[in-house]
């Protein structure tokens, strides 16, 4: 009977739905803003090497000459440099109320070229709030995994590369291409099934069956919302026969750089 063969392979595409995605992430947690003064507060992330992500920033704004301020003295001081805002800009500090933020170091610095992030007024050399950047801290970066898991049809690759939370590098990728129906998929679970994965669209950007490959370097970004902290593998997956081709477990809890705004 064609018909149930055909009605089966309509129905399991049915069931190819996104995640249920987590809490955002935001890169690496430093700290929260120490409060001195004009109700600074916040949750401080390092993002990626060179931007702050601060959650539920807040400052009164009524200091007449305040900065985001960092420094790589000892503790705050006025020998330190303006951080931009989050629009890229060096004006005072308006006020904020529980506002998430993005701010990113100037002139090629790095999150490990500084001890301190501040709110600073210059006018009176004062310390609003402000954060210790722990020395040991493990900044966000790309992440070498497993290479792919072979299971048919040449499925094989080097190493993976997360290179950040919506990246996928995928060096030296095969497959010969005889799959009737074959997808990049992702999903959670212990292995790679149906009921709850999502098609990740090829390195052209499209969600057609998949072409063969021999030995290509391929980049892949995770479709919509969905990042690597929503997905528990990564699968070359025929949908028709639900056939696992080949796949890698993601590890949990990578500190990868975080998708900025």
């Amino acid at each position: 009977m064609w018909w149930l063969q055909v009605v089966s392979v309509i129905f399991v595409q049915c069931c190819i739905l996104k995640n249920v995605w987590g809490e955002k992430y935001y890169g690496k947690f430093v700290g929260k803003l120490d409060t001195k003064a004009h109700d600074v507060k916040g949750s401080v992330y390092a993002a990626n090497k060179d931007t702050f992500f601060i959650k539920g920033f807040s400052y009164d704004g009524e200091g007449p000459d305040a900065f985001f301020w960092a420094g790589s003295t000892t503790s705050p001081s006025e020998d330190g440099f303006i951080v931009p805002d989050e629009k890229g800009t060096e004006n005072v500090l308006r006020r904020y109320s529980n506002k998430d933020i993005w701010i990113k170091l100037p002139n090629g610095r790095t999150i490990k070229d500084v001890n301190w992030l501040s709110v600073w007024c210059r006018e009176f050399k004062v310390n609003f709030g402000s954060l210790q950047i722990p020395d040991n801290l493990e900044l966000p970066g790309p992440k070498v995994i497993e290479p792919l898991q072979t299971f048919a049809h040449g499925v094989k690759s080097d190493p993976i590369v997360i290179k950040d939370e919506k990246t996928i590098y995928i060096p030296k990728l095969q497959y010969d291409g005889a799959g009737p129906d074959v997808y990049f998929l992702v999903g959670k679970g212990i292995k790679p099934q149906i009921q709850g994965a999502t098609k990740v669209p090829d390195e052209k950007g499209s969600t057609d069956v998949l072409h063969g490959y021999q030995g290509q370097d391929i980049t892949l970004t995770l479709p919509a919302k969905l990042t690597v902290h929503d997905i528990d593998w990564f699968s070359l997956y025929c949908i028709q026969y639900q056939e696992n081709f080949g796949h890698v477990v993601i590890p949990k809890d990578l500190n990868v750089p975080a998708q900025i705004g």
